[in-house]
């Protein structure tokens, strides 16, 4: 009896070992299926030429993936209330992700840059961004580049917008923080008469 209870006893031991095991191979296979991809995150564009303040940031932008597509809204930019709206733009874009009108919507907190496909680790290509100045449209694609103390001294989100036939421009933006926003906050106390005082306000 006491030889078939060890048994027992040792047979329930190792089934619960191979059910630890399973366990521990499903959380770490887990984290390598859902692991964000590089270019998710808080950006920052610098303000290198000191057009207001020297190596100071000057916008915050968010990317972030929804519904398999990367998109990208600005959280944070110097001397830009957080009501303006996007008055500029048309009020309705092909694929764009949210419901409503595009010209009421406020430009911060907006996703301008949508519809981005993923075609390798830290590259999306194949979306679109509407520039809020103008509302024009622009094709774009991103790119992640590590930072490998040669040609990038930090990690580099390389933002690609194109009229088309490959003609276009980059934005160079690298790692932000959620210091880099209260940063853009003080900028914008500090420079606050640049503000005009009746700029349009955003309605939805």
């Amino acid at each position: 009896m006491q030889l078939f209870i060890s048994k027992r006893v040792y047979l329930i031991g190792e089934k619960m070992k191979k059910i630890c095991v399973s366990l521990v191979l499903l959380f770490f296979t887990s984290g390598l299926v859902f692991a964000d991809d590089p270019a998710i995150g808080l950006w920052k564009l610098i303000d290198k030429k000191g057009s207001l303040k020297k190596d100071a940031p000057v916008n915050v932008y968010r990317f972030y993936e929804k519904d398999d597509k990367l998109l990208g809204k600005l959280l944070a930019a110097v001397c830009t209330p957080d009501d303006l709206a996007l008055a500029k733009c048309k009020e309705s874009y092909k694929y764009f992700p949210e419901k409503g009108k595009v010209n009421r919507m406020a430009y911060i907190g907006t996703p301008l840059i949508y519809n981005l496909e993923n075609k390798s680790d830290g590259y999306w290509k194949g979306g679109r961004v509407i520039n809020p100045s103008n509302g024009k449209w622009y094709y774009c694609k991103v790119t992640f580049h590590k930072a490998d103390d040669k040609k990038y001294k930090e990690d580099t989100l390389q933002v690609r917008f194109e009229v088309g036939l490959g003609i276009g421009a980059n934005i160079w933006m690298t790692r932000a923080t959620e210091a880099d926003i209260e940063k853009i906050h003080e900028l914008t106390l500090e420079f606050k008469e640049k503000i005009p005082k009746d700029y349009p306000k955003a309605t939805q």
